[in-house]
């Protein structure tokens, strides 16, 4: 069979593991970068090229990462992935569920309206109304609208302070989004779901006198089974987002239960994988070959 990985502007350990798993299992990989995928339509039918190369036909394609760019850039790297589902060529997770869950904004949305609990979430282009419902709030953590890894993130618990940061990011022409701050969630657990069953399982940690979580910002992960309570809310969590696998993340809110704090459409497995030596990459695998 042959497996197409679209990654972002450089081969993580990701998609090595992917790769080197799909070649364990006797098929054929091709890996591309966003960037270098293009495509042709015309009467004839499609193609599909990696830089000058033209792809044999894909019968599954992953896709870990779109990598960075402007707007059109973006838009043509969507309009050819789209493309390649619209020739039959099964993308994973698909196109348009992705899209959805890489705008952490949306992600709030399509959780909300399905009935899955989520902390307080606020959205805006003004730093006005941003510093006016941090006040509210009162301890808030603002989240990058497109970003991973908790990078960027950044915790307030002065509004006045934080109106400080919104002024700068609104003269650079960012959004500011806003999530009620929540001291349990420097504990979580991130869930990977694959199709209607969780994979695996670790509790997150963060680094004493810290609060993110992420284990790529210090984080201490250990093995976890999740109770038929969390592992329901991640696999509700990512149906309702329509993604085929994702890597939930799941805090406590003191006295109002669990809550999703975010679903990840291209997770990564390097640290769930050492905690929990569950091979990630090959369920993934054995799921969308047994789905063909």
């Amino acid at each position: 069979m042959n497996i197409l990985i679209v990654h972002g502007k450089d081969i993580d350990g990701n998609v090595e593991d992917l790769s080197k798993e799909a070649r364990e299992l006797g098929h054929n990989m091709t890996l591309v970068s966003a960037v270098d995928l293009s495509g042709r339509v015309d009467g004839k039918g499609s193609r599909f090229y990696a830089k000058s190369e033209e792809l044999d036909r894909q019968d599954i394609a992953f896709l870990r990462g779109l990598g960075r760019g402007t707007c059109e850039r973006i838009t043509k790297r969507i309009g050819v992935l789209s493309h390649l589902e619209l020739s039959g060529v099964r993308v994973i997770n698909p196109v348009d569920p992705l899209l959805n869950a890489r705008n952490k904004y949306l992600t709030m949305c399509n959780l909300a309206h399905a009935g899955v609990p989520i902390p307080p979430t606020f959205v805006t282009e003004s730093a006005l109304q941003a510093y006016r419902n941090a006040r509210v709030m009162k301890k808030i953590v603002y989240k990058p609208i497109i970003g991973s890894m908790g990078y960027g993130s950044l915790r307030f618990e002065d509004a006045d302070l934080a109106y400080n940061a919104f002024q700068s990011l609104e003269m650079i022409g960012r959004p500011m989004m806003l999530q009620e701050y929540l001291p349990s969630a420097s504990r979580d657990v991130r869930i990977f779901v694959i199709g209607q069953r969780v994979a695996a399982a670790m509790t997150r940690q963060a680094p004493p006198g810290g609060w993110k979580s992420n284990v790529s910002q210090g984080g201490r992960a250990s093995p976890t089974s999740p109770s038929p309570e969390l592992s329901e809310l991640a696999i509700k969590a990512t149906r309702a987002l329509g993604l085929e696998y994702s890597g939930v993340d799941v805090a406590e809110m003191t006295g109002r239960g669990y809550c999703v704090l975010e679903v990840n459409a291209s997770p990564s497995w390097q640290a769930l994988r050492r905690a929990t030596s569950v091979n990630v990459p090959r369920e993934l695998l054995l799921y969308a070959l047994a789905k063909r």
